[in-house]
């Protein structure tokens, strides 16, 4: 199984943390740009975590951040099996 279905199936069990340090461990050692577009989701993940943590954002906005993520992460996936 090659690290894009790898991701995938991290994504499709709802382990979008797990999916995206195995993102962010393969792109660092082989594509800066999705490196860095993986550094990028990581933050927005890790943002989003604490805000919800502190409650200072609804449910309905967390699920779209959480969604539009799970879209840039796979998005990402695309473009890696597409090189």
């Amino acid at each position: 199984m090659g690290i894009v279905e790898e991701i995938r199936q991290l994504i499709q069990k709802g382990k979008i943390e797990a999916g995206l340090e195995k993102l962010n461990q393969w792109a660092e050692q082989n594509d800066n740009d999705i490196y860095n577009t993986s550094i990028l989701l990581l933050s927005r993940h890790n943002q989003l975590k604490r805000n919800v943590n502190m409650g200072v954002i609804s449910q309905g906005d967390a699920d779209r951040s959480h969604n539009r993520i799970v879209l840039s992460i796979l998005s990402t996936l695309d473009e890696i099996s597409e090189s």
